[in-house]
This record gives C-alpha cells, structure tokens and sequence, in this order.
C-alpha cells in the first residue's frame, strides 16, 4: 500500500532532512551523508512510509564530482515493525534492502532517497535508525553518517469523506466514491474490508457492492424502476486493522 504511501507526505518528510545533495573535499575528499525521515505519528496498522537519503552534503560542495561515487548502507527496523516492500522514490516497491544497499551516483545525481514501506500494528514509540557501511571514497566529515528518527504509533481511527455521487436514477445503477484515509497522519489508506448497504424511502432495503482501492472506497446499486421521487439512504463503512467507520448520505432519486 503506497501514501501517497503514499506518498507521502513525502516532500514534508525530505525538507525536515536539511536538503542533503552534494558536497566538496579538498583533494578528493568528499564529505558523505545519511539523512532518516518519517511521519510523526500514524495509526497503528496503517502502512507510511520512512526515507533514507543517501549521497554527498551539498553545504560542503564548491565543485560538482567528476569521477564515480558510490556507498552502501544499513537500515535497523525495530522489533514490531513490518517491512512491506521498498524502493528508490518514484519506483514501484519491491523486495526492500536493508543490509549493505548500494547507491551508485550517476553523473549529475549525488543523492537519493529510498522509500521503505513499513507498518506497526502495536502502539508505541519506535526508533528507526540507518547510517553509511561503505564509501568509496575518504570521507571528509564521518560524524553526519547516522541518522534516527522516532515515530509515534497510536490507535488507528479512519476517516471517510464524500468525492462524488451521480443524482441516482430510478432503475440505474448508482455509484458513489467514498475517500478513505487516516486521521491520524492525514495520509490515503486501503480499507482491509468495506460493506456498502442503502434503504430506499423508509422501509426497502438495498445490498451494494463495495470496491475498495488505495485511498477510494466505490459502493454501487442498481436501483428499482420505481425508485423515481424516493430518498434513497446510502451508508458505506470500511475498516483497517482495529479502526472502523461510517458515512451517511441521501439521496433524491430521479427518473
């Protein structure tokens, strides 16, 4: 599940890490850099997103490098913590490295950040640390190459919202999109599980079917031909983890 892991969320995330860029050494020496960043608090059983950045301090550039840079890295996940997947930002997540991960600079790029997806299912404060294995060159400054940062995991609570909602139509089907994220951290979830039930004026009762996406929950009907003039009640509910919540609205059916 990607926040917009997401996605989160992201830039905020990166700008607390100071911009790590790129950096100078006199005589080859180039100062190397490591830089953890995370959302302060999310719920517990919601997927987010920790970043690595790896590369050069930019504070200390005065030349851009002209011969190849690389390094490795470790990352610690602490006990109660769940690696989902990972990848370099913008890629799509796969099997996530922890030990020993390699950053080749290609020419013009000299720093990266590396998207960990990860999730807590317990509360509690967890402490993620990360710090350079390897360079492949002397390093002109060792004492910025660790990095931690603490996360507050409390209990999840969801938050459904509205998008959109065609008027129904009296023997049509009728859709409504329902947003689904945490009110904790704010950022876009996947519901683990979804029910989409409507009443039809007072007393019929109608069975949705419930469409659950990364950040969107779909309930649609098909309404009866004579449903024309009736209120139509829609109620969508979906959960994650311990967390569950509902939304009501009606609607005025039209021929």
């Amino acid at each position: 599940m990607r926040r917009k892991l997401p996605a989160l969320a992201l830039a905020v995330a990166l700008a607390t890490l100071g911009g790590v860029a790129a950096a100078r050494g006199d005589g080859g020496s180039y100062d190397y850099q490591l830089g953890v960043a995370g959302p302060t608090s999310v719920g517990a059983g919601e997927p987010f997103l920790l970043d690595v950045t790896v590369g050069l301090d930019a504070d200390t550039l005065t030349t851009t490098p002209t011969t190849a840079l690389s390094l490795t890295w470790d990352v610690d996940i602490p006990a109660g913590v769940k690696v989902i997947g990972g990848a370099w930002h913008g890629h799509p997540l796969a099997t996530a490295c922890v030990s020993a991960c390699p950053f080749d600079m290609p020419q013009g790029t000299i720093s990266q950040p590396y998207d960990y997806q990860v999730v807590a299912t317990t509360p509690g404060t967890y402490t993620f640390s990360a710090e350079l294995a390897t360079t492949s060159t002397a390093d002109a400054d060792p004492s910025n190459n660790r990095s931690t940062t603490s996360i507050d995991v409390v209990p999840l609570k969801l938050h459904l919202a509205s998008v959109t909602a065609a008027r129904p139509r009296a023997g049509k089907r009728f859709t409504w999109t329902i947003a689904t994220s945490s009110a904790i951290s704010g950022l876009d979830v996947r519901a683990a599980r979804a029910t989409c039930s409507g009443r039809l004026g007072t007393k019929k009762r109608l069975a949705g079917k419930p469409t659950i996406m990364f950040g969107r929950l779909v309930c649609a009907w098909v309404l009866p031909g004579h449903a024309s003039g009736s209120r139509f009640t829609a109620t969508a509910q979906a959960g994650l983890a311990a967390a569950s919540a509902s939304l009501t609205r009606t609607f005025a059916v039209r021929r």
